[in-house]
């Protein structure tokens, strides 16, 4: 988006900047160029655009990308309610946010952020889970491939609204945690 409104602001500092160069002249009126005050008002403005697009080129180098992705690489199997599910394969921590000794991705700064996990589980198992802001449930998901020959994912995708230092953590719920396979299960969330 930011990237967008850069374009569009070079290509409005680009046409000012060729209108006070040739001027206009529509039927024998004067040319820009030859009137101080609009010539002034137009060079004012081509500064305050290149001040905009400095600014937002500014902001996109200085920006802090915050995101994760980690895998469960064990078969997790009998787990109590409640047990904290650590996916202990990381594949990405931009911002180093999350913890794959503990589960928990520590909030590092205020805004919206987006999660999503899928549990995969063995034919005639069970396995609830629940993304939890510091012990709040947030939302749950129900993975029943109780009745099948195969085995069943579930995914699940929230945003939410989190401060710095909220921790957020997949929990078993309900004392289904029977069995999540390794290398079909993962956690993953980024800031928006």
């Amino acid at each position: 988006m930011k990237r967008v409104w850069v374009f569009m602001l070079t290509s409005v500092f680009l046409i000012l900047k060729v209108i006070i160069i040739h001027g206009i002249n529509s039927s024998n009126k004067r040319l820009l160029m030859n009137d101080p005050d609009v010539l002034h008002q137009l060079e004012l403005k081509i500064q305050n655009l290149q001040n905009i697009v400095s600014q937002i080129q500014q902001n996109e180098h200085n920006k802090t990308y915050i995101g994760f992705h980690a895998e469960l690489s064990n078969v997790l199997q009998n787990l109590p309610h409640d047990t904290i599910i650590v996916f202990d394969k990381v594949v990405t921590n931009d911002g180093g946010a999350y913890d794959s000794i503990s589960g928990d991705f520590t909030v590092p700064e205020d805004g919206l952020y987006s999660f999503a996990w899928t549990t995969l589980t063995n034919p005639g198992h069970i396995f609830h889970t629940q993304l939890t802001v510091d012990g709040r449930v947030i939302s749950k998901s129900h993975n029943n491939a109780d009745s099948t020959h195969d085995g069943k994912t579930a995914t699940k995708n929230v945003v939410v609204h989190l401060k710095k230092g909220n921790r957020v953590r997949i929990q078993t719920f309900q004392s289904y945690g029977h069995i999540l396979v390794a290398g079909w299960s993962s956690f993953c969330g980024f800031k928006v």
